[in-house]
């Protein structure tokens, strides 16, 4: 068993070294094209946490504050550079604090670096750029780079916890079950809904629900051809699926500390899959 993040483990899951990858993402095309026979199973979801120090006077952010901070327009700027681009992209978020931003983030090894991406920044991003208001660069692969790219990325969450507890000027994001386990370590900042216009704080209800905007499902993806050459894997997949389930997702880290259960009707959709990948 290994630990990386969602993409790294798919580099080992789909030339066939590994027989079950945990994602907090869906697998990609450009992973799809050399991958072993798999069936991709839902299992729970998550939302991304927003934190700060708990100095920062900030409480609620808008995902155009967010953009400010952390997208492609806002390499090396300060807390008032980051209000101004906010303000003109429509945001009426006040208390913003003074000083640099030291960015203490997930990096592109990191399923939740992803996910913050393609849920903050990529469609503010594109559209900025269609505007002609910025020009995107790219990366090795020549895909648009959306995020900003200051700061060295940490693949451990608690990592990003304890540096963000340990600087005023921090910013940063992990899944919500590593940032409730944190306590008060960190504040962790409420999201404007733009839909109600309430500031929503992520919580095992909102997330199930989808109020809280920054959000996203976690799935597992078990290689079909070994299920009958590997006893042992559909053995473990069967009793998280089932006896399991409960340990494994809602306390993952801790009684009453994980993830966000599926709702019965989606729970059986991903059974389902389950026993067909099995026949």
């Amino acid at each position: 068993m290994n630990g990386p993040g969602t993409s790294a483990g798919f580099r080992e899951f789909c030339p066939g070294n590994t027989d079950i990858n945990d994602a907090s993402r869906t697998i990609k095309p450009k992973e799809l094209e050399n991958c072993v026979p798999f069936v991709e199973l839902k299992v729970a979801f998550d939302g991304i946490a927003v934190m700060v120090n708990p100095s920062n006077p900030l409480e609620c952010i808008s995902k155009q504050d967010l953009y400010a901070i952390t997208g492609p327009e806002s390499e090396n700027n300060t807390w008032a550079q980051a209000n101004a681009l906010a303000n003109e992209l429509g945001s009426s978020t006040t208390g913003w604090p003074t000083g640099t931003i030291e960015i203490i983030a997930p990096g592109t090894e990191s399923g939740t670096y992803g996910s913050y991406i393609e849920i903050v920044l990529e469609k503010a991003a594109e559209e900025r750029a269609e505007e002609g208001q910025i020009l995107l660069k790219q990366d090795e692969n020549g895909d648009d780079i959306f995020i900003r790219t200051d700061f060295a990325g940490q693949p451990d969450d608690n990592v990003i916890i304890e540096g963000i507890a340990s600087s005023t000027n921090g910013f940063g994001w992990v899944g919500f079950a590593f940032a409730s386990a944190a306590g008060d370590a960190v504040k962790v900042l409420k999201v404007l809904n733009p839909e109600t216009g309430e500031c929503v704080a992520p919580s095992l209800e909102t997330i199930a629900d989808g109020s809280y905007p920054v959000s996203r499902s976690l799935y597992i993806y078990v290689n079909t051809d070994k299920i009958t050459t590997n006893p042992a894997l559909e053995s473990y997949v069967n009793y998280f699926l089932n006896d399991g389930y409960k340990d494994g997702v809602e306390n993952a880290f801790g009684p009453g500390i994980g993830y966000v259960a599926l709702p019965p009707d989606v729970k059986s959709e991903t059974d389902a899959a389950w026993e067909q990948a099995k026949k």
